[in-house]
């Protein structure tokens, strides 16, 4: 009865870990800044091109993306940060419903950061 019990506790407690990949989600954009604020961040914008970042200053992508809500600050691990360049297409996945810092754009971790190639 005890190895029983104890078999329920293990498996709830790894049923219940993070990072569950059923509850990983994605979000694609162009990466538009970098910064140490508080940990290393990025700056990911849907729904913009590469020219559209080279032709606007980093204000204007910024108050853009305040403005129609397309933009999300993600949390990096310091060796992804300095492999990652503004103007990049990248892929992040993050845990959903994870707690976001209620900030426009909003600021969250990310589980992983993929790189694509345009």
């Amino acid at each position: 009865m005890k190895s029983l019990i104890a078999a329920l506790i293990l498996i709830v407690g790894i049923l219940s870990g993070c990072g569950n990949p059923l509850n990983n989600v994605t979000f694609e954009g162009h990466i538009i800044e970098k910064r140490n604020h508080h940990g290393f961040q990025i700056l990911v914008m849907k729904n913009i091109t590469k020219e559209d970042i080279e032709k606007k200053s980093k204000e204007q992508l910024i108050q853009e993306a305040n403005d129609n809500f397309s933009a999300t600050y993600f949390f990096v691990k310091e060796d992804k940060y300095k492999e990652l360049e503004v103007g990049q297409k990248v892929i992040v996945t993050y845990n959903k419903g994870q707690p976001a810092m209620e900030s426009n754009p909003p600021q969250t971790d990310s589980n992983k950061v993929e790189i694509v190639e345009e």
